[in-house]
């Protein structure tokens, strides 16, 4: 499983997201708002976007590092 946290283009997402498709691996973006200091306090907030599946089983994961998160639902920028 591949969970991109970065803040990159709609282009350079798609190709993370066929790369790990390529490799029979589960793929969820996930840019996060809140810098160092979100960080330091658990405080981060997570925009994720992926199949629902995989994002349940991540959750443990994101939660012990973020006060909060929404759904984007399937890989918004993968799709087009």
């Amino acid at each position: 499983m591949l969970v991109d946290s970065s803040t990159v283009s709609p282009a350079l997402e798609r190709r993370a997201a066929a790369a790990a498709a390529a490799q029979g691996a589960e793929f969820l973006e996930a840019p996060v708002t809140g810098g160092t200091w979100g960080a330091e306090k658990g405080e981060l907030v997570f925009m994720v976007g992926g199949e629902t599946e995989t994002l349940k089983r991540v959750e443990p994961v994101l939660s012990a590092m973020a006060r909060s998160g929404f759904t984007l639902g399937r890989t918004a920028r993968a799709r087009r």
